[in-house]
C-alpha cells in the first residue's frame, strides 16, 4: 500500500490516465471501475483525457456500485457521472441499472464484472472512503463483505444498494483510493492499520494487487507527493 500526499486533483488525474493509457497502447484490454461521489470530477477529467486515444475500444468501463431505481434517477451514480461530463466514446461503457428488476439486475451485474474480470488483462478501479470507513457501496457489516459473489444487492439506509464485494475487489490489478480532506484523517490512519472490515469496509482495498491512496493531507503516514 502506497499512501501519497497531494497538492492537486491533477496528481491523481495524470496518475490515472498514464496508467489507462499505457495499457492500452500496449495493446491490453483494460477494466476501469469508477465510483460516484466525490471521485466523480477526477473521473470525468481522466475520461475526457482518454478519448484522445487510437486504442480506446478496448477499455471497458463499469461501476463499483450503484443506487437502484429506474435508469437515470437523481440519486444515480451513473445519472451524476453523466451530469459531470463523463463519456468515452468508442469504449464499452456498462451502467448497472437497465430497467430490470432489482435481483436480475444484480445478477446481470456479478455476472458482467466476473466476465470482465476474468478476461480483461489490466484491472484498475478507482473508489472513495466514507468518513465511516465504508468503501464503493460496502457499507460497515454489509453483505458485501464475506459474499463469494462478485456482486450483491442489500438495503442500507434509504438506498437500495447495488455493489461490488471483496471477491471482486481481490481480482484487480490496482485499486485507487482517491480520499481528500481532513475528515479523511482518522480513517485514513486506520488503513494503514490491521483493522477488521466489518468494521472498516476500505481495508479490503489492501486485498487488490496494488493499492495506491491519495490525500492532501500532512502527517507521517503520508509519503511525499509523486
Amino acid at each position: 500500500m502506497r499512501l501519497i500526499r497531494i497538492n492537486s486533483d491533477f496528481e491523481v488525474i495524470d496518475y490515472i490516465h498514464r496508467l489507462i493509457k499505457l495499457r492500452l497502447e500496449n495493446n491490453n484490454k483494460v477494466l476501469w471501475l469508477i465510483s460516484g461521489g466525490s471521485a466523480i470530477k477526477v473521473e470525468a477529467e481522466v475520461a475526457r483525457r482518454l478519448n484522445k486515444s487510437n486504442e480506446i475500444y478496448k477499455l471497458t468501463v463499469m461501476l463499483v456500485d450503484e443506487r437502484y431505481g429506474k435508469p437515470g434517477h437523481q440519486n444515480s451514480n451513473w445519472h451524476k457521472l453523466m451530469q459531470a461530463g463523463f463519456w468515452v466514446p468508442g469504449a464499452q461503457l456498462e451502467p448497472i441499472l437497465v430497467g430490470k428488476n432489482i435481483a436480475q439486475t444484480t445478477i446481470d451485474f456479478a455476472g458482467q464484472l466476473h466476465s470482465q474480470l476474468a478476461t480483461c488483462d489490466f484491472k484498475i478501479g478507482v473508489f472513495g472512503m466514507g468518513v465511516d470507513g465504508h468503501t464503493a457501496g460496502i457499507l460497515p457489516n454489509s453483505p458485501a463483505i464475506s459474499s463469494s459473489l462478485y456482486g450483491v444487492h442489500y438495503r442500507a439506509g434509504e438506498f437500495h444498494r447495488i455493489t461490488c464485494t471483496t471477491k471482486a475487489i481481490e481480482n484487480l490489478d490496482e485499486a485507487i483510493l482517491y480520499a481528500v480532506g481532513k475528515e479523511k484523517s482518522i480513517m485514513l490512519s486506520k488503513l494503514a492499520e490491521d483493522v477488521d472490515e466489518q468494521v472498516q469496509p476500505a481495508q479490503i482495498l489492501k486485498k487488490a494487487a496494488v493499492l495506491t491512496v491519495f490525500n492532501d493531507q500532512r502527517g507521517d503516514i503520508y509519503e511525499d507527493r509523486i
